[in-house]
């Protein structure tokens, strides 16, 4: 079918396509000459990063010229197969071996189980989510003892970050990054690996990844990236399999891990089938979610399903539509046979 904006441009008068092309062919300061001769106030802000031009630009109720914009034609596009692989091959430099952490015998085993979902990496201008990172880590911490046998469960993916090519999630959803690409994924892996780093001073750290929407392929290079950064390190364990769904269990403990896609009615037989081994030989069994950014506890005959909070920058889309609830983040402590024991939350 033909674009209907294409007949109605070929019926435009000859003077008027002229016109046209003579505007195109004006400089900025040319242009803003004709207006500012004609009375129009003709501002708008200027580009929020690099390699974009504009795409759109509109006049508002209040007189106010509002800009959208777009990516370059031909630039601004990452192969981010290219990104991982030059950035593995700087990591495997770098792979210092660590001692093994000995554990004290008769102490009880606990789980601690972080998952900062929905982080967003790109949302906000470069550093202000790392800090806020580290600043939720670093106050979560703080409510531990300085013994160094904890076991901690570290859950990567859930949207860390917010787009997976072309300003857009990998469905195609248009969003906006405040940097580059190069400096998004950068930022997020350097942040992953030193809040690990951190948990080490306290411990040893088993790595899962959740797939998620906004960055399904860019995610998984991510967590590449990461766990080839600790690959000598002994102290440092993974999950290879990168399906949607994760499985993890720890002593009576059970756990299902998703992006939180799915109906909430639906998890429940889901864990059963696809995990009937650790399903059926535990007591305590929870499913931990994230993509809604606000807390929701769930209880099943079977299991708990939890979907948790976001630390994430809000934006204009959130604001629209009213979801203003409280960003927040939990540290799960779980007994090896009783379960759930402590939730240490922070709101930001």
């Amino acid at each position: 079918m033909s674009d209907p904006k294409s007949k109605i441009r070929a019926m435009l008068p000859s003077f008027y396509a002229d016109y046209l092309d003579t505007l195109r062919g004006l400089s900025e300061d040319e242009l803003r000459m004709i207006l500012d001769g004609a009375g129009i106030n003709f501002e708008y802000d200027k580009p929020p990063i690099n390699n974009l031009e504009v795409k759109s630009v509109w006049q508002n109720a209040g007189g106010k010229w509002l800009t959208s914009w777009k990516s370059e034609t031909g630039g601004g596009k990452e192969t981010w197969k290219e990104i991982r692989e030059e950035t593995l091959t700087d990591l495997k430099k770098f792979r210092p071996k660590q001692p093994k952490i000995k554990r004290k015998k008769g102490l009880s085993k606990k789980l601690h189980l972080l998952s900062i979902s929905d982080i967003h990496f790109g949302k906000e201008t470069i550093g202000k989510t790392k800090d806020r990172v580290h600043s939720v880590v670093d106050e979560l911490l703080s409510r531990l003892d300085n013994k160094k046998d904890k076991q901690f469960l570290y859950i990567i993916g859930n949207d860390i970050l917010n787009t997976d090519h072309d300003q857009k999630t990998t469905a195609g959803t248009q969003q906006f990054d405040f940097m580059e690409p190069k400096e998004v994924f950068r930022e997020a892996w350097q942040t992953t690996i030193e809040v690990i780093e951190k948990l080490l001073t306290l411990g040893t750290v088993h790595l899962i990844h959740v797939p998620s929407n906004h960055d399904r392929y860019r995610g998984s290079y991510l967590f590449d990236v990461v766990w080839n950064r600790f690959y000598n390190n002994s102290n440092v364990t993974y999950e290879k399999s990168l399906d949607d769904r994760q499985y993890y269990r720890f002593g009576n403990n059970a756990y299902m891990f998703e992006h939180g896609e799915l109906k909430i009615n639906d998890y429940e037989i889901i864990f059963a089938t696809e995990a009937p081994s650790i399903y059926c030989n535990t007591k305590h069994r929870e499913v931990i979610l994230g993509h809604l950014h606000h807390e929701q506890v769930h209880q099943r005959r079977g299991c708990r399903i939890r979907v948790l909070s976001s630390i994430s920058a809000s934006d204009k889309w959130h604001k629209r539509k009213g979801y203003i609830s409280p960003s927040q983040q939990q540290l799960l402590v779980y007994d090896y046979d009783k379960g759930l024991e402590t939730i240490h939350e922070i709101t930001v």
